[in-house]
């Protein structure tokens, strides 16, 4: 878990969390940035979750919704053993979910 606070009361400070950029750059991308209420402190616990959908996106020029996907299938690893999932969709436009390692 990590830990964040703003005992400082500067409405300036953020906390954020980063990952290595997955195009290789070297750099820290951010995944997600936020500005502490002041005097609060705040626990984030790492949730290994994913979304699939498809449909008509322009890659790193669109965020999509997961409520405008249509059909949209969680992959939840947090807290588990597993290390991949084939996610596959079915003819009824549902999917299957295996996981495995």
């Amino acid at each position: 878990m990590f830990g964040c606070a703003n005992t400082l009361g500067k409405a300036e400070h953020y906390c954020g969390l980063g990952r290595d950029d997955p195009l290789g750059t070297g750099d820290v991308v951010p995944v997600t940035v936020f500005r502490p209420d002041s005097n609060q402190s705040y626990g984030i616990v790492p949730a290994r979750i994913f979304w699939i959908a498809y449909g008509s996106y322009i890659a790193g020029l669109q965020t999509a919704e997961i409520k405008d996907t249509g059909v949209a299938q969680e992959v939840d690893f947090t807290g588990s053993a597993y290390t991949t999932a084939t996610v596959t969709l079915k003819e009824d436009n549902s999917w299957e979910v295996e996981f495995s390692n």
